[in-house]
């Protein structure tokens, strides 16, 4: 991951340091496992704990030799250790040390972009309330439809957003595996009573269907629930840049003192931080289509998975977390323009009543092609006259029949208002 996208704390979940103290973690939780089983004595397990200790850049230069980093890791370990070093990675394949601590790299991770969009829920919610009887354009196409909730449409990217969240923790519960059964999964050294005991102990439970590796299909399930939860993220971004549009211009990311939108413009304010969730989403989903290309791999495992992820589930839990981070920063900005709401309903010229008075005559007892045609031909006539659609449907001889005076006055706003608030209060 680049450094420009990277925060904390996934940085440090992810770099090599604390790769190395997760292997280790997962070594000496073996180390307790054998003392339990009088493999190791008690000033053994002592003087394994005392002095294990790793060293990045030998580590290094022991892979650069050996073409083999746990190799690599395992030797450096036990050098600092002395005679005792001995037991560490005994009864060991080198997945069940790299796809455990894999394992809980990785539920970490879950757990922050999680925790992370939690306060972004929290951070939406009020908006959801303050905008409930705010009548704005709903839009299908990108052409005028009728007036809706600006709470409602707040409520429908804060429930697409708890969705994907919750799926993704869901899915993180999924992955709370690991495994220590050695070579193709046949619990030589380790039996699957003490693989248990050993997992439960770091926070995992045993996979029942490991062979030299964990299953794969379980990191593409949280990698597709990353996807996901990114394309939510693009979804709501999508939407503040469309509204932000000099033409709609109904909400806008805010601007901060001292901020330039343009190299070339000093007048611009645009979007940028909506637009960058947008372009790295494209990112998270392409790494994922990698990540279930793991999935089939030769026998028991070949080493296809390893380069791969080495790129995929860093790069994606980082640039999700990064994506929560911006969003945040979006909601807590956001700028809504209530004139500009107003200005844009008015300038509708009330065609978004088509629809209703359609219904209306359907229940006068009029075929509903006939009824189409007839508030079709009135609708675009106003639109191309840039007359007001209800003035048109009041005027209009066949509507006049139709409908009493009473009842044409009755249309109004305050039926989509009206709609608009029974629906919120249900919310």
């Amino acid at each position: 991951m680049i450094e420009r996208y990277w925060l904390e704390p996934l940085k440090t979940l992810w770099s090599d340091g604390h790769k190395f103290r997760t292997w280790l973690r997962v070594e000496l939780a073996v180390i307790d496992l054998l003392h339990r089983k009088k493999i190791v004595s008690a000033a053994e397990r002592r003087r394994i704990v005392r002095k294990a200790r790793f060293s990045p850049s030998k580590i290094a230069r022991l892979e650069e030799q050996l073409q083999h980093d746990v190799i690599a890791f395992v030797t450096n370990v036990e050098e600092s250790i002395g005679p005792a070093g001995r037991w560490i990675h005994f009864g060991l394949t080198s997945s069940d040390v790299v796809d455990t601590a894999l394992s809980l790299t990785v539920q970490d991770a879950l757990r922050e972009i999680v925790r992370s969009g939690r306060e972004l829920l929290a951070d939406i919610r009020p908006l959801i309330r303050a905008n409930a009887k705010v009548l704005i354009m709903g839009r299908t196409h990108g052409v005028f439809a009728e007036p809706m909730s600006l709470g409602y449409k707040f409520h429908v990217y804060y429930s697409e957003l708890a969705r994907r969240l919750n799926h993704l923790d869901e899915t993180r519960e999924l992955a709370r595996v690991g495994k220590l059964s050695g070579a193709v999964g046949m619990n030589v050294f380790v039996s699957p009573e003490d693989e248990s005991w050993v997992l439960r102990r770091l926070g995992l439970e045993p996979a029942r269907d490991a062979t030299q590796i964990l299953p794969r299909d379980l990191f593409a399930q949280v990698s597709s629930a990353l996807a996901l939860l990114a394309s939510s993220l693009e979804h709501f971004a999508l939407e503040i840049r469309m509204l932000h549009q000099t033409e709609i211009g109904e909400i806008q990311e805010g601007f901060g003192k001292g901020q330039r939108g343009s190299s070339a413009m000093p007048h611009k304010k645009n979007p940028m931080l909506s637009e960058r969730i947008c372009g790295l989403a494209r990112i998270v989903r392409s790494l994922s289509i990698a990540q279930m290309e793991t999935v089939a791999l030769w026998h028991e495992r070949d080493l296809t998975n390893s380069s791969t992820e080495r790129i995929t589930l860093p790069d994606q839990t980082s640039l999700v977390h990064y994506m929560m981070h911006l969003m945040k920063k979006v909601v807590k900005g956001l700028r809504i323009d209530g004139t500009r709401i107003r200005e844009n309903l008015n300038r509708a010229g009330g065609v978004y009543w088509s629809g209703y008075i359609l219904n209306r005559l359907v229940l006068k007892g009029w075929s509903r092609n006939a009824a189409y045609d007839l508030v079709q031909r009135l609708a675009l006539t106003a639109a191309e006259t840039r007359r007001d659609f209800l003035s048109a449907i009041r005027a209009d001889p066949t509507m006049r029949r139709i409908f009493p005076p009473v009842e044409l006055r009755d249309f109004s706003e305050s039926v989509f208002w009206i709609n608009a608030v029974r629906k919120m209060g249900k919310i």
